[in-house]
């Protein structure tokens, strides 16, 4: 049986105002993201618009890993994911 080893992942804010992802949950296999804007930005993404949001955040994988992002939660439920 093989054990995988705890990876840890780097994190870095590319705006001191960036809320770091967080897990919501102790046994949650993802992290949520927030959306940080620019001072005085807005964003509003109409029904089948696709937009990158930014976070103010940077991430260092490690190679033997993959990062996904995924609309879920509650944006689930209003737009489209494929």
């Amino acid at each position: 049986m093989a054990f995988l080893q705890e990876q840890r992942v780097r994190v870095y804010r590319t705006r001191p105002d960036a809320k770091l992802p967080v897990r919501a949950h102790r046994t949650d296999a993802g992290m949520d993201f927030f959306f940080s804007p620019i001072e005085g930005a807005t964003a509003r993404i109409k029904p089948g618009q696709s937009v990158l949001l930014e976070t103010g955040i940077k991430m260092e994988v490690p190679s033997d890993c993959m990062l996904q992002p995924k609309v879920l939660g509650l944006l689930a439920g209003h737009f489209p994911t494929g």
